[in-house]
């Protein structure tokens, strides 16, 4: 007879690590429910709670794609315009 499958001390605290949410935490598990459905809505290209869109206004350029290519955070090329 045998112990079982091995399992790292890292392994064996994180399966010990269950959550087990109080009465007075009903609030923090509405949230974390509400937060994970309208995740599922942007990934379906669904607008999430709270986005309103005006037909008649274009859509606002954020400048998406140079905030991705900027460098990382801290570095002045982060905070400053291209000069390009």
């Amino acid at each position: 007879m045998t112990e079982g499958r091995y399992r790292s001390r890292t392994e064996k605290a994180y399966a010990d690590m269950r959550e087990r949410p109080a009465a007075s935490d009903h609030g923090v598990v509405m949230y974390r429910n509400m937060v994970i459905r309208e995740i599922e809505k942007v990934r379906q290209n669904l607008d999430p709670m709270n986005v309103i869109r005006d037909p008649d206004h274009p859509i606002i350029d954020t400048k998406l794609d140079e905030s991705i290519r900027a460098e990382k955070a801290g570095s002045t090329a982060y905070h400053l315009p291209s000069t390009v």
